[in-house]
């Protein structure tokens, strides 16, 4: 007996995975943010995933990055960069960042506080996604593609059913 594809399935364990990993990393101290802009081009490209390690103490912290590590902080406006760090002094709490491509400007200095975590590595593109995600209209939209497809396979099955029907009247 053959069986037959599932495609159900097969998204169902993927997307199913994919969320056993992305609990794995955050219950290990790790945070998941994407790149807005293509300001780390050609390293990291506008709306990938970073998935940055998370520190708790300033000690740890200093520890674990130097020179050319590429950070996720947050901006006093609150925006949330991923830059690379170019200038460290531990003893005063002061990081400089930038961005790689082209002649950028030096950031404001940072401080700890402000770190969200050191980059450990990325995903090009994914990020699109997650920001999709975050956002009403995409809902909404998701929510019409399911109806719609729920209306056209009730459609089709009524269509089925009342063309053999049909041939049963003729015969």
């Amino acid at each position: 007996m053959k069986k037959k594809f599932n495609f159900g399935n097969i998204v169902t364990v993927i997307l199913s995975i994919l969320l056993l990993m992305i609990l794995v990393l955050l219950l290990t101290g790790h945070r998941i943010f994407y790149v807005k802009t293509s300001s780390m081009d050609p390293d990291i490209p506008q709306w990938s995933l970073v998935i940055d390690k998370s520190y708790k103490t300033k000690d740890d912290f200093y520890n674990n990055v130097g020179l050319d590590d590429d950070i996720t902080f947050k901006t006093e406006s609150g925006n949330v960069v991923t830059h690379r760090i170019i200038y460290i002094d531990r003893i005063n709490d002061v990081i400089k960042t930038q961005g790689i491509k082209g002649d950028a400007a030096v950031d404001a200095s940072i401080g700890f506080n402000q770190v969200l975590g050191k980059v450990i590595f990325s995903i090009p593109f994914l990020g699109f996604l997650v920001m999709m995600l975050q956002t009403w209209y995409f809902w909404i939209m998701l929510l019409c593609i399911i109806a719609a497809i729920i209306i056209i396979k009730s459609i089709f099955k009524e269509t089925k059913n009342n063309s053999l029907h049909l041939k049963f009247i003729m015969i």
